[in-house]
């Protein structure tokens, strides 16, 4: 093929890589990165033999590039949980809180904790790491680190005389922890906040169903008085059997759906109070980015909102700020 002519290039450009001065490393290569470039090394190692391979026996391309790309996302989601980890030894994650209000009154009931990491001065945005890390053991010490981060804030909110709670993500893979329920509950003793101020988010789209494990875990987390919310409603798969068998409290609707009501998406919004409502959960809208969104969402009676035009996600000093000043009606 004439394309052939353009491979010359690649040993070039490795040359021209390995002669410019190396940019100092943030951390040392050993451990888990060492085995990172291990199994980089492996890859490509082997994708050469089977290209010599290939000229005495037909190898199949597309399982091997499949397999190639599935070593490659391997190894660069190793590489990213190990600099995670780095990161939460390091203190360089934080939580910012965004608030959530009646639709009806404008009372501030509540802050949903978001994770936030700003690697080497920029922001990385969770949905960049927070699925690899999901896959990994890494999961527990940071679904703890948020936990307690948190509550701690709550605790501080309260002494302010601001009774109002929080809302942490879980994980699906929380849900396999046998002693999660343990963990939450020694987590609000230690901060002295009551279980009823602490939501526990779980998406929408988590294969719970079929998880036995899940479901005692979710038992005893709503035995602790913890509220039990299913967040993004709207974009997986869940049925009137699951929101009936598992001790739902709250529906959080996508934000796909609320930043679009104006149009042909309404009848959704509205369909999911009035679902809600039937069922006796409470509804909160997320993504309200205007006046006139908050108040379609107060004519349907949705119960709170979120979104930018309450306030974005701040920092946990900002936000004890924002909470002496904050009016809505």
């Amino acid at each position: 093929m004439s394309s052939n002519a353009v491979y010359p290039l690649w040993p070039t450009f490795a040359a021209v890589a390995a002669w410019l001065p190396r940019r100092e490393s943030r951390y040392a290569l050993t451990g888990g990165r060492l085995r990172t470039h291990a199994a980089a090394l492996v890859a490509a190692l082997s994708a050469v033999m089977l290209l010599v391979v290939n000229e005495w026996a037909a190898v199949p391309g597309v399982s091997v590039a499949a397999s190639l790309r599935e070593s490659l996302v391997a190894t660069r989601d190793r590489d990213l949980v190990d600099d995670v980890r780095h990161a939460l030894d390091r203190g360089e994650l934080e939580l910012h809180y965004q608030p959530l209000i009646e639709a009806g009154t404008g009372t501030v009931r509540g802050a949903e904790a978001l994770l936030r990491w700003s690697r080497e001065g920029r922001f990385v945005g969770p949905d960049t790491y927070l699925p690899a890390v999901e896959r990994t053991d890494l999961i527990r010490p940071l679904t703890d680190f948020v936990l307690d981060r948190a509550l701690a804030a709550a605790a501080g909110w309260r002494r302010d005389g601001h009774e109002i709670g929080v809302s942490v993500n879980l994980a699906t893979a929380n849900l396999s922890e046998a002693d999660l329920p343990g963990r939450v509950l020694h987590a609000l003793r230690r901060h002295g906040v009551p279980a009823s101020a602490l939501t526990l988010e779980i998406t929408e789209t988590a294969q719970i169903d079929d998880n036995a494990l899940a479901g005692e875990v979710l038992a005893a987390l709503d035995g602790l008085g913890v509220a039990l919310a299913v967040d993004d409603f709207g974009t997986g798969h869940s049925s009137l059997v699951r929101l009936a068998r598992f001790p739902i409290c709250e529906l959080k609707i996508d934000r796909s759906f609320v930043q679009e009501m104006h149009t042909a998406q309404r009848p959704i919004v509205a369909t999911a109070i009035e679902l809600a409502h039937a069922l006796g959960l409470r509804i909160v809208a997320e993504g309200v980015e205007d006046q006139a969104a908050l108040d379609a969402l107060r004519d349907l009676d949705c119960d709170l909102a979120q979104g930018y035009f309450v306030s974005r996600p701040l920092p946990p000093a900002d936000f004890a700020a924002w909470l002496r000043t904050a009016v809505f009606v």
